[in-house]
């Protein structure tokens, strides 16, 4: 009874308080609980214009000291008009009437915190067919707007986010702010590279996004995407730099005898103690006293690697002897017979 008394004269002070409202608005398509269109639901403005309207309050006695200062439906006429196109959703307890000590005071009362029993005692019609609190609660609740974005809560995915009403892939993230709003298992892409970070290896990288042979190297920089041993060609000779003993070489790759010349370039590739074959006759510089073939050993050769040039260099005859070349090749006699020891070229 205490609770009655209560809630009888604050409604008695509120129908009866005033001021005059300001701003200019429109008028919504859908009923929801904001009457002023504010953007929030209030007691002491929506409730009130509720109960106020339900009493038959008119004109300036419907509106006064009720309308938010943000409202965008704010004269008697637009208040009433909204309410009269929407006036079977006054029905909050379901009885097939609207009144203000029922409908209008449990409109009221939930928009004041009221809950469980305390909302609906005393307030409900004989012939109401929602009699429990969770039944209005749930009513009520239904034609609210909590983030005023102008979408009722049971159609708003997000009621207490005003940026967000939507969410298509249903991945908890609000179409506004999902890259990917069809796509459940993707919503940001940081790098913006139209691949969602979920499934870009490289999410801070515009560049890439895959690694398939998972060397920690994308693919586009990779020359070599399914080799994770390798993932550069310096010189681009299809051999990667790891396993290039010559990366900066297009034409050599390998080594095999280790001599340090490339087995494309060295004549003995398997021996590593020759490299060169001038004569190509099957033995190796190092080891071949006549490299160029041209019969003059490259000792006395005056050009040892050219076949072209066979002469050879200016020696002491006791040379030529020593290496056995005397036939042939020995000195004239002096006046008296002597050999006099002058060098010849031939």
């Amino acid at each position: 009874m205490c609770l009655t008394k209560y809630i009888k004269i604050l409604l008695f002070v509120s129908l009866l308080w005033a001021s005059p409202a300001r701003l200019t608005g429109s008028d919504s398509n859908s009923f929801n609980f904001d009457i002023d269109k504010d953007g929030t639901t209030n007691a002491l403005t929506d409730g009130l214009l509720v109960i106020r309207y339900l009493f038959g309050f008119q004109e300036a006695s419907l509106i006064e000291n009720a309308v938010s200062a943000h409202a965008t439906r704010f004269t008697a006429t637009e208040i009433k008009d909204y309410l009269d196109a929407n006036n079977s959703f006054l029905d909050v307890d379901g009885d097939g009437q609207v009144d203000p000590l029922t409908d209008g005071l449990l409109v009221l009362r939930y928009l004041f915190g009221f809950s469980g029993e305390s909302l609906i005692l005393a307030s409900l019609s004989v012939d109401a067919e929602r009699t429990t609190s969770g039944e209005i609660e749930s009513y009520v609740y239904t034609y609210l707007d909590s983030d005023g974005d102008g979408v009722t809560n049971p159609n708003d995915a997000f009621p207490l986010n005003p940026q967000e009403t939507v969410d298509s892939d249903g991945d908890g993230v609000g179409n506004n702010a999902d890259s990917f709003p069809t796509n459940p298992r993707e919503s940001v892409d940081t790098d913006g590279d139209g691949i969602g970070d979920n499934g870009d290896e490289f999410p801070l990288n515009e560049f890439e996004w895959m690694d398939s042979d998972g060397d920690g190297v994308g693919n586009n920089a990779d020359a070599f995407p399914a080799n994770v041993w390798e993932w550069e060609d310096s010189d681009a000779d299809g051999i990667g730099d790891n396993s290039d003993l010559f990366p900066n070489n297009a034409f050599e790759s390998a080594d095999y005898d280790a001599d340090g010349v490339g087995d494309n370039s060295d004549a003995f590739p398997f021996d590593a103690s020759e490299v060169l074959d001038t004569d190509a006759d099957g033995i190796g510089n190092n080891a071949d006293l006549d490299d160029d073939g041209d019969g003059v050993a490259d000792d006395l050769d005056i050009a040892p690697g050219d076949a072209s040039i066979s002469k050879a260099l200016a020696v002491n005859l006791d040379q030529v002897a020593s290496i056995g070349l005397g036939n042939g090749l020995e000195a004239p006699a002096g006046p008296q017979g002597v050999d006099d020891g002058t060098q010849r070229v031939f």
